[in-house]
């Protein structure tokens, strides 16, 4: 289910489909295993969270969203890089954002960097070029750079994609 994005994404297949029904039929809780991926979170986890979206900004007329988790916000809130798991989803679900990027710095000062895409910008090639991987819709990179040199080097690149697909044939962009 998550890698189906709970049967939303493109990867959703009848073979995927089959197999969560042999789960069903096998005795899988669906209310229950929805609940543990989808819903549960530590504590300190939930407090990283209000620290990312509490740093939330947009730039592009709301197209690029993003948002950043410092060292601080790590130690403060007692949390590891596995309790920022979906954050950049949530990102991802401001109205009218077409890509979003969580910056997470690390304990060695190095920048963690997600992306997400709801668009024709295929992040894959903004993470391919910093050393990253991943693919269309979601992809990430390590930068050996400051916070502010990682939002700055990044976010040049993304915004010079979206300003590229602003003029492509076939490419509408509303405002929202």
């Amino acid at each position: 289910t998550t890698d189906t994005g709970w049967f939303r994404f493109s990867n959703t297949t009848s073979e995927a489909l089959r197999a969560c029904a042999t789960l069903v039929e096998s005795g899988a809780d669906v209310r229950e295993v929805a609940k543990h991926l989808f819903e549960e979170r530590s504590y300190a986890a939930t407090k990283l969270m209000g620290r990312a979206l509490g740093s939330l900004e947009v730039a592009c007329e709301g197209r690029l969203v993003w948002a950043n988790l410092t060292r601080e916000d790590f130690g403060d809130c007692q949390a590891t890089d596995e309790e920022t798991e979906g954050i950049v989803n949530h990102l991802k679900g401001v109205r009218g954002s077409e890509v979003a990027v969580l910056f997470r710095e690390d304990a060695q000062g190095k920048v963690r960097v997600s992306l997400r895409s709801e668009s024709q910008v295929d992040v894959s090639k903004i993470s391919h070029l910093f050393g990253g991987g991943g693919h269309a819709a979601a992809a990430g990179c390590t930068l050996a750079l400051s916070l502010p040199e990682s939002q700055e080097t990044i976010l040049g690149a993304v915004r010079e994609r979206i300003e590229a697909l602003e003029g492509a044939p076939g490419v509408t962009s509303e405002k929202r």
